[in-house]
């Protein structure tokens, strides 16, 4: 049977991001996917012009409502526009310890710029981080959830260690281009051991909503029991795979070729 997955996460009409990105990721490796929006977008590949936060009942409503009928094997969550939601969220989340969580803090944009109000920082550290099986930031959101300045790679495991005292299964920093400048390079670690991930930088613009692609990808994989390094590997090959053969859309950062099946990542 092929694996069921929920993703809870903001809209982003341009398609290429939030929960768009999620559900075409989920198609591209068989699984039957199922949204929750906790936001909205006004956006585009050049940036977000504006957001609006579905009402936290609104969240746990469609929530409850899902999963009652549905139960997913793997959960992934994205944006959330406020702490509010957040806290619906993670109520549901603790009657469903068994499922796989991966939690994408999306916090800050591609360019580096603070997406995400402190108070949203702050209900990720205390009460949804704690609950994931996997957490995967950015080097900047990883620098926003502990206070620390990720300047080489001391600094980077130190933030490391403080992300995994927050209750998490385990962390994978992506983007972690201050080790190496030529590679995509992601850092993951878990309470017994570290890995580095790397994939040949590919000099394009057509970036939009790989953080997004890259944690879906994950959680399909974790859903079907397949071990979390491979999954991370396998996922990283699908991304890199769907930025080679990126459309060339849009005026900014452009979208993935979501449409790579996982058959094909595999062969290869």
């Amino acid at each position: 049977m092929n694996p069921i997955v929920l993703t809870l996460a903001s809209s982003d009409p341009s398609g290429g991001a939030g929960l768009q990105a999620d559900l075409k990721t989920f198609q591209a490796f068989g699984a039957y996917g199922m949204s929750v929006v906790t936001g909205l977008t006004a956006g585009n590949t050049e940036g977000v012009r504006d957001v609006f936060a579905v009402d936290a009942s609104f969240i746990d409503q469609q929530i409850a409502l899902v999963i009652e009928d549905i139960l997913p094997h793997g959960i992934k969550t994205g944006f959330f526009l406020d702490s509010e939601s957040i806290g619906s969220v993670v109520r549901r989340l603790r009657m469903f310890s068994d499922i796989p969580l991966v939690v994408d803090p999306v916090l800050s944009t591609k360019r580096g710029d603070q997406i995400a109000a402190d108070m949203v920082i702050q209900a990720l550290i205390d009460d949804m981080i704690p609950l994931a099986h996997l957490i995967t930031p950015n080097l900047k959101e990883a620098e926003l959830l502990t206070g620390i300045s990720v300047e080489d790679e001391r600094s980077l495991k130190k933030a490391v260690k403080r992300l995994l005292s927050l209750g998490c299964e385990s962390v994978l920093i992506t983007s972690c281009n201050l080790i190496d400048d030529e590679n995509a390079v992601d850092y993951f670690a878990d309470s017994n051991s570290h890995y580095w991930f790397s994939a040949p930088k590919l000099q394009t613009t057509d970036l939009h909503g790989t953080g997004d692609t890259l944690s879906a990808a994950i959680t399909i994989l974790l859903a079907q029991g397949i071990e979390i390094r491979s999954a991370i590997q396998t996922a990283k090959s699908y991304v890199h795979k769907a930025i080679q053969s990126a459309p060339g859309l849009g005026r900014g950062l452009g979208p993935l070729n979501h449409r790579i099946l996982y058959e094909s990542i595999r062969e290869s």
